[in-house]
C-alpha cells in the first residue's frame, strides 16, 4: 500500500525535474497530436458515411434498373428478358447477387458472382426461392464484410412508392404486385479504396504530426532560449560572479525582464564593491585590532609574571627576617620569667604583630602561586571533623576577645575526604577569620553534614552582610566590598580568592548567601570521592 502511494509522488517528483522548455514542447506536441488525430478520426469517419450512402443509392439506381429491364419479362413470364434484365447487374464491379421473383413471389433468376454465396452465409443471408417479406435480410457484424441490399417490387402499374430498402424494417410487401427484385452489391472495392485512402492520411498526418512536433520544439527552444540564458546568468550571480549586460532586442514580457535583470545585476555588483571594500576595511581593523590585543596580552602576561616574581620574592625576603623576629620574641618570653609586665606585654604586643604579618606575607605567597598555578595538594584521608575542632579551637581566643559567641552544629560520624589537610585547614580559618572579624555581636555558627557523596561545611555569622551589588568583588583578589571597611578592617583582600581556588582544586564549589545587617552564610561543598586527573599536579604533589 504505501509503494502503491509513494509511486504518485515519485512521480511528481520526476516532472518537477524536468525543465520548463520540455513540459512546454511536452504539452503543446500532446495537444497538436491530440488535435490531428482527433481531425483524422472525425474525417475518416465522415468519409466513410459518405461512401456507405453513394454505395446505397447506387444499389438502389442498380436495383430500379434491373426491375425496369425484367419488367416485361416479369408480366410475360418471359425468363430470357428477365436473365438480360439481371445480367445489367451482373456487369457493376461491386455486384454480389441479383434475384428477379415473379407474382407469386417465387424466385425466377438468381446470379450470383463467384464467392458471393459464401460472402452471404457469413453475414447469416439466406438467398431463398421464395420472397422474404416484412423482414431485413442483412444483419451486418462488426469485422464482417459489409454488403447492400435493395428490393424493388414490380407492381401492375409501377411507381415510386413501391420501392424499399432491404434493410429497412418498416419495409412490407404490397398484396398485389408483378413481381420483386432482390440486388446485393459488396463494398469490399469501396473498403479497400477507404483503407488505401485511410492510410494515405494516416501517413500523411504522421509526417505532419513529426513535422509540427519539430517546428514546435524548435521554435519553443527559441522561445526560451532569452529564459535560459536569464537561468544560466543568475546562476553566476549566485555564485558572485560577475555577469556581462544581457542583450534585450524584443519588447516582449521577456525583454522586460532581461532589462530588469540587467538593472538588478548592476545594483548587485555596486552593493558587492561596496561591501568588499567594507569587509576589507573591517578585515584590516580586526586585523589590526588583534595585532594590538595580542601587544597587550603579552605585556599583561610579562606584568602578571614580573608581579608573580615580584611577589614570591618580596615575600622570601620579607619571611625569612620575620621568622627570625618570631623565634627571638618567643625565646625570651620563653626565658625571660623575671621580666617587667610591661616588657612581657610589649613582647605580646610585637609576636601578635609578627604573627598577623607573617599570615598576610603566607597569603600573598599562595596568591603568587595561585597566578603561577603551582597551588599544589599534598593528597591524603582527612578526617574533616577532627580538623574543623582544631581550626575552632584556634578561633576560640579570638572569638572571646571580640565577644561574639561560636557555635558548633558538626555531625557526630563525618566521613573522611580526600584531600590536603594543610590546605583544608587554611580555607577553614580564613572563612573563619572573616566571620570573627566582620561580626561586632551576636554569634558564628560552624555546621558540617554529609548527603548522598557530597561534604557540605557552613559557616555562618551574625556580621555586617554583604549588599548584592558587591557580590562580584567577594571572591575577587585585593578587592574589599567598601573602601571604609578597607580602612577599619585590616587585609589584604586575598583571604576568599585563595580560599575558593583551594576548594576548586578538591574538586568542590564555595558560595555564600548574605543579607546587609543581618549577616553572610558560606557553604562549602567537597566530593567525597574526587575524581583526580594524572596531568593534574595538584592530583601527584606528594603521592
Amino acid at each position: 500500500m504505501a509503494g502503491a502511494e509513494s509511486r504518485p509522488s515519485r512521480l511528481a517528483a520526476r516532472l518537477r525535474r524536468i525543465g520548463l522548455g520540455t513540459k512546454v514542447s511536452l504539452a503543446a506536441c500532446l495537444t497538436v497530436t491530440l488535435l490531428l488525430t482527433l481531425f483524422t478520426s472525425i474525417l475518416l469517419r465522415h468519409d466513410h458515411h459518405l461512401l456507405e450512402g453513394e454505395l446505397a443509392e447506387k444499389v438502389r439506381i442498380l436495383a430500379l434498373g434491373v426491375a425496369r429491364a425484367a419488367e416485361l419479362g416479369l408480366l410475360t413470364d418471359n425468363l430470357g428478358l428477365q436473365r438480360e434484365g439481371a445480367h445489367t447487374a451482373a456487369i457493376d464491379p461491386d455486384f454480389l447477387a441479383v434475384q428477379i421473383f415473379d407474382r407469386h413471389g417465387v424466385a425466377t433468376i438468381s446470379e450470383l458472382r463467384p464467392g458471393g454465396e459464401t460472402t452471404l452465409a457469413n453475414l447469416h443471408i439466406v438467398l431463398t426461392d421464395r420472397l422474404p417479406a416484412g423482414q431485413p435480410v442483412w444483419l451486418p457484424r462488426p469485422k464482417d464484410p459489409t454488403v447492400v441490399g435493395f428490393r424493388v417490387e414490380v407492381p401492375l402499374s409501377t411507381g415510386p412508392d413501391n420501392e424499399a430498402l432491404l434493410l429497412d424494417p418498416e419495409a412490407t410487401a404490397p398484396t398485389e404486385n408483378g413481381g420483386a427484385v432482390q440486388v446485393w452489391l459488396t463494398a469490399a472495392r469501396i473498403d479497400a479504396t477507404f483503407a488505401l485512402a485511410r492510410h494515405r492520411l494516416v501517413a500523411a498526418t504522421l509526417i505532419v504530426l513529426v513535422a509540427v512536433w519539430l517546428l514546435t520544439i524548435f521554435g519553443i527552444r527559441r522561445l526560451l532560449r532569452p529564459i535560459r540564458t536569464l537561468v544560466e546568468a543568475m546562476a553566476r550571480v549566485g555564485r558572485g560572479e560577475r555577469t556581462p549586460f544581457l542583450e534585450a532586442a524584443s519588447r516582449d514580457e521577456i525583454g522586460l525582464l532581461t532589462r530588469r535583470f540587467n538593472t538588478m545585476a548592476a545594483s548587485l555588483a555596486e552593493y558587492r564593491s561596496a561591501t568588499t571594500a567594507t569587509r576589507e576595511e573591517l578585515e584590516r581593523r580586526v586585523q589590526e585590532r588583534t595585532a594590538d590585543l595580542a601587544l597587550q596580552r603579552d605585556r599583561a602576561q610579562e606584568a602578571v609574571r614580573a608581579r608573580t616574581a615580584f611577589l614570591a620574592n618580596t615575600s622570601h625576603e620579607l619571611i625569612t627576617p620575620l621568622n627570625a623576629i618570631l623565634g627571638f620574641t618567643e625565646l625570651i618570653q620563653k626565658e625571660g620569667s623575671g621580666l617587667p609586665t610591661s616588657v612581657c606585654r610589649d613582647l605580646g604586643r610585637i609576636h601578635r604583630s609578627a604573627t598577623h604579618l607573617q599570615g598576610l606575607i603566607q597569603q600573598l605567597l599562595d596568591y603568587s602561586r595561585m597566578g603561577a598555578g603551582h597551588l599544589a595538594l599534598r593528597r591524603k584521608p582527612v578526617e574533616v571533623a577532627t580538623l574543623l575542632d582544631d581550626c575552632l579551637t584556634s578561633t576560640v581566643l579570638l572569638s572571646k576577645k571580640e565577644g561574639v559567641a561560636l557555635k558548633c552544629d558538626i555531625a557526630a560520624t563525618l566521613p573522611a575526604v580526600e584531600g590536603d589537610p594543610a590546605r583544608l585547614r587554611q580555607a577553614f580559618l580564613n572563612l573563619l577569620a572573616n566571620a570573627v572579624k566582620f561580626t561586632e555581636r551576636g554569634h558564628i555558627t560552624v555546621r558540617a553534614r554529609a548527603t548522598d557523596d557530597r561534604l557540605t561545611i557552613e559557616v555562618e555569622d551574625t556580621g555586617i552582610g554583604i549588599a548584592e551589588a558587591d557580590r562580584d568583588k567577594v571572591f575577587t583578589a585585593f578587592a574589599q566590598v567598601d573602601d571604609v571597611l578597607a580602612r577599619h578592617y585590616d587585609g589584604l583582600g586575598l583571604g576568599l580568592p585563595i580560599t575558593r581556588e583551594i576548594v576548586e582544586l578538591h574538586g568542590g564549589t564555595i558560595d555564600f548567601t548574605s543579607t546587609p545587617g543581618i549577616g553572610s552564610c558560606f557553604t562549602i561543598t567537597l566530593p567525597l570521592h574526587p575524581q583526580t586527573d594524572d596531568n593534574d599536579p595538584a592530583a601527584t604533589e606528594g603521592a
